[in-house]
């Protein structure tokens, strides 16, 4: 879990993204809040460790790049952008 965020800190955080809220609204906005960030925290909870389907850390394609597409790729990545289509 995370720590909640008092009214203050909802303030600051308001203020630098230019909204102004008077002290009722802040106390609104810090409830909305919370709820909100109650319901991700059960979403993430919920989904439990990510898995990876048996691979390591060090993953290879089954079929290695041949030389002959390694050009072509390089190719295509430097070519001008095609305007007009």
């Amino acid at each position: 879990m995370y720590a909640a965020p008092d009214v203050d800190e909802v303030l600051a955080v308001a203020k630098e993204l230019g909204i102004h809220l008077g002290p009722e609204e802040v106390v609104l906005y810090r409830k909305y809040l919370l709820e909100q960030l109650r319901e991700l925290d059960t979403f993430v909870q919920a989904r439990g460790p990510a898995r990876f389907g048996g691979r390591g850390t060090r993953f290879r394609a089954t079929r290695p790049i041949r030389r002959g597409q390694a050009g072509v790729r390089s190719a295509v990545r430097r070519a001008p952008p095609m305007c007009g289509r």
